[in-house]
């Protein structure tokens, strides 16, 4: 459990740091997924279905990050769609030379849409950036592995 509260304190920083610099900026797309839970087994259905997702994974973040300017409720099973895409992305992700890395080039290659899976790497290269600003001020910084606890959690 203190693993997975660390790759998530991990996969948080960029949020960190925009609330720093950019006020209103919306959250990160791997915290606003585990804010809200889903039915269960329903995540778990679009992992091992490996049905093609395409959600507005933006509006959705923004949703949920931002309650007071829903317009209406949040589908949980866009939700949940939002946390298989993020689960279909981040099994691929590994640590290599001090960042995060995933080898997938395109949304087709784990059956998501490339909005969603632009949103997911620019989100992945967020923190790769915040990583290295906290490095380059020679601050210590600890980069957990992606592992089955955190994706696990995802499934909730």
């Amino acid at each position: 459990m203190k693993l997975c509260k660390a790759i998530l304190f991990i996969l948080m920083l960029p949020v960190m740091a925009a609330c720093e610099s950019e006020p209103g900026k919306v959250s990160s797309i791997t915290e606003a997924a585990s804010l809200l839970e889903t039915p269960e087994g329903l995540v778990r259905t679009y992992v091992d279905g490996n049905a093609y997702i395409d959600v507005d994974v933006q509006s959705i973040t923004h949703a949920i990050t931002n309650p007071a300017s829903r317009s209406e409720e949040i589908s949980s099973d866009d939700v949940a769609k939002m946390k298989a895409a993020v689960y279909r992305f981040y099994k691929n992700v590994t640590v290599k030379d001090s960042c995060y890395y995933c080898p997938v080039k395109n949304g087709s290659e784990i059956n998501i849409s490339d909005r969603v899976f632009s949103a997911l790497s620019d989100n992945l290269q967020e923190m790769n950036d915040f990583i290295k600003k906290v490095k380059d001020r020679g601050e210590p910084v600890t980069i957990p592995e992606v592992d089955e606890e955190y994706l696990n959690s995802l499934l909730k």
